[in-house]
């Protein structure tokens, strides 16, 4: 399922079956912590953010991430890694695993063309989407938007980009989800987060994104896939 704006997202298979990458609430609830992932990457405009930080935002502590760190997703990952270590496009240096699941290992590198990738290493397979910013070029105006939407080994994943804003937390109907971030990047020389939305399924209804621009905080909708696939999980919101 691919992202909703004007454009293809260029996808560069690893292994494995390609990823397909597959919004008005308001809400008073608690937001998920944001959790950070200890790698910082970087960009493709030149230039890398401070490791635990994002350029325009606030300081974000490093993730230790030791608890929740599945075996099946640390095998999967190594795997992974290994078969990105050997693609001739990897640029040396930016790749790390970003996140671990239960089953489900996140990692994430920058080819030498300065193209920014996510790739997904379970079970059934490992997978990648690689962001071509041709088509998803620097927002003027402080938005979300998302690229892949996709079942994963532990549930549902959502990747989300910020441009101009931080996200904070994400609530689905009363419930807070896990929001992990995992890269900042310069795109048409600004900068850009990338964060990891988990959920159980796909999303439905409105899920509200809690967002920091400079010292506010605001609610907009989290974009979102409008047409869930049929026969596959839903968490409704």
């Amino acid at each position: 399922m691919r992202g909703p704006w004007g454009g293809a997202v260029a996808v560069a298979a690893v292994c494995g079956a390609v990823l397909a990458g597959a919004v008005g609430c308001t809400s008073d609830g608690p937001p998920a912590a944001v959790r950070p992932s200890g790698a910082v990457h970087p960009s493709p405009g030149g230039g890398t953010p401070a490791a635990g930080s994002v350029a325009g935002s606030a300081p974000v502590a490093a993730a230790d991430g030791s608890s929740a760190f599945g075996k099946p997703a640390r095998e999967h990952a190594a795997a992974m890694l290994a078969q990105v270590e050997q693609v001739a496009d990897t640029r040396s240096g930016t790749l790390s695993v970003a996140h671990y699941e239960e089953k489900t290992g996140y990692l994430t590198w920058t080819r030498t063309d300065g193209t920014w990738c996510l790739g997904v290493a379970e079970r059934t397979g490992r997978s990648t989407d690689c962001i071509d910013t041709e088509y998803h070029p620097h927002r003027e105006q402080p938005s979300l938007g998302y690229t892949v939407s996709d079942p994963s080994g532990d549930g549902w994943l959502l990747l989300v980009d910020a441009d101009g804003e931080e996200l904070v937390g994400v609530e689905c109907g009363g419930a807070a989800l896990e929001v992990v971030r995992v890269a900042g990047v310069r795109v048409d020389g600004e900068p850009r987060t990338y964060y990891l939305v988990l959920s159980d399924g796909q999303l439905t209804g409105d899920p509200v994104a809690r967002v920091r621009r400079g010292g506010e905080v605001a609610v907009e909708p989290l974009p979102k896939d409008d047409d869930p696939v049929a026969g596959l999980p839903t968490q409704s919101c």
